[in-house]
């Protein structure tokens, strides 16, 4: 528990950072190649700190009134106005960083069961598997494997079509 606390404050400051981001790739700025990378300190920070659902949700609150008080305040929204935007928006923030956090908490796709073919494909593995040598002991290690060698009078080196 003491190790999730004291990751709160850098996962908080990458919200933070992600939230600036876009403020500066929106209006006053206009530097909308920002938005390409904007994300990554929040999403960077989602996987590598695996954070508890409750600091996801703070984060996401983070992220979204960093995004959106500047815009409201350069705007010069009314008071009302203002807040009911940054409600809404941050709402949504709330909702991509509790969806990314439970999107991260997943397995890898290709990652694991790549580590676990080549695991498997390691030498003291096949090394155990039956040696394939020419002859009845190929067909009977092959009928085991499931080739299906067993019911044709050829050998493995034989083709069945040299008629």
């Amino acid at each position: 528990m003491a190790t999730t606390r004291s990751r709160l404050p850098l996962l908080l400051a990458l919200a933070a950072a992600s939230g600036l981001l876009l403020f500066l790739a929106d209006f006053p700025v206009h530097a909308w190649p920002l938005q390409l990378v904007a994300l990554t300190p929040l999403l960077v920070g989602l996987h590598a700190l695996r954070p508890s659902r409750s600091a996801a949700l703070l984060a996401g609150v983070v992220l979204g009134l960093c995004h959106t008080v500047p815009i409201s305040v350069a705007l010069e929204f009314p008071l009302l106005l203002g807040a009911a935007l940054a409600g809404y928006i941050t709402l949504f923030w709330v909702l991509f960083a509790l969806g990314a956090r439970w999107a991260f908490g997943w397995p890898a796709p290709f990652g694991r069961s790549r580590w676990r073919a080549s695991r498997w494909s390691s030498t003291s593995r096949l090394q155990r598997l039956p040696r394939l040598r020419h002859g009845a002991s190929a067909r009977r290690a092959c009928c085991r494997l499931g080739r299906g060698w067993c019911s044709s009078s050829t050998s493995p080196g034989s083709s069945a079509s040299s008629s």
